[in-house]
């Protein structure tokens, strides 16, 4: 950790959709990170990593939004032009989770900034752009693409779970095409909670430190325990999508182990029958058969099925 300086707060710009706040240290940092607040959490001076880089002697600029706003009211001209003081002289970095990640990308280009986009999305970012009506949605009105806001030299860094679907397209129809080179890093059945995830196993810290160092960052981090039922869930579906069948039942047979939820187990039990599988089955109803599970639709609906198989909880 940087020696920790006196923090000036001051206001850079702002009106009734967003305000811009600037957290500098009395000698200064090299980088300046520039910070953006999720869906939710309105106008405030300081919100979303803002103390965490600054704790660690890094400069940092907080960007918040009138709750439901999603940014419209603040056009990357605009933010260029508020913060061109301040970026001058420094290596500078977007950082945002969510709506905020989403702004960590809008925005990068006119600062030349190094992106780290953790899970994003923007609610209001129209579906299909192609039959996007302007007068329709008059609310919206930032770039329908992000190749139509400038690029930044640097490639982005984008932090998200792969087999989630809807931030998967997002990432695939609206980021990748302006940053092909993206690096990615998957954190898989962390859904759109890829930050709070990462934070919860203590490897948050970590991968904002390396990014502002320069330091290798992984293809792939486990945001759950080793042995869980999410991580063997995530080897079932890789190797299922590999075409591994043999993987597949070694990991079916982690999950049911593991104290799944019953809709993965219903998942579980349909690759159990097709395979005609009656050890896994057998454990799949052990499992359906916990306390855990009691009075679970699913659940029972797995014991009703073994029982038909002459299969009843041994555990």
């Amino acid at each position: 950790m940087r020696d920790q300086d006196p923090i000036t707060v001051q206001t850079v710009a702002g009106d009734d959709t967003f305000l811009v706040t600037s957290h500098l240290g009395r000698s200064g940092s090299d980088e300046l990170v520039v910070c953006f607040g999720y869906q939710g959490t309105g106008i405030a001076p300081t919100g979303f990593g803002i103390d965490f880089l600054t704790q660690r002697g890094y400069d940092a600029v907080y960007v918040a939004n009138r709750w439901k706003s999603s940014y419209q009211g603040l056009s990357a001209g605009m933010l260029a032009d508020v913060l061109a003081p301040l970026v001058q002289g420094h290596k500078v970095f977007t950082y945002g989770s969510s709506l905020g990640g989403y702004c960590a990308l809008y925005y990068a280009g006119v600062l030349s900034a190094r992106a780290l986009a953790l899970s994003p999305r923007n609610v209001l970012c129209p579906r299909d752009p192609e039959a996007f009506d302007p007068a329709a949605h008059p609310e919206w009105t930032h770039k329908l693409h992000l190749t139509d806001v400038p690029q930044s030299p640097h490639r982005p860094t984008i932090v998200f779970d792969n087999m989630h679907p809807r931030d998967s397209s997002f990432v695939r129809t609206w980021a990748l095409p302006a940053y092909p080179d993206a690096r990615e890093v998957h954190v898989p059945l962390s859904g759109h909670h890829t930050g709070p995830r990462l934070h919860a196993m203590g490897k948050l810290k970590g991968l904002v430190l390396a990014m502002l160092r320069d330091e290798a960052l992984p293809d792939r981090i486990n945001g759950f325990p080793e042995g869980s039922a999410q991580l063997a869930t995530v080897a079932f579906r890789e190797a299922m999508s590999g075409g591994d069948p043999v993987q597949a039942r070694a990991a079916a047979f982690g999950i049911a182990g593991a104290g799944a939820s019953s809709t993965v187990l219903k998942h579980i039990w349909k690759f159990a029958m097709a395979h005609k599988d009656l050890e896994l089955c057998q454990q799949l109803v052990n499992a359906a058969g916990s306390a855990q599970h009691g009075g679970d639709l699913k659940a029972t609906g797995i014991l009703r099925a073994g029982r038909k198989m002459g299969l009843t909880p041994t555990v």
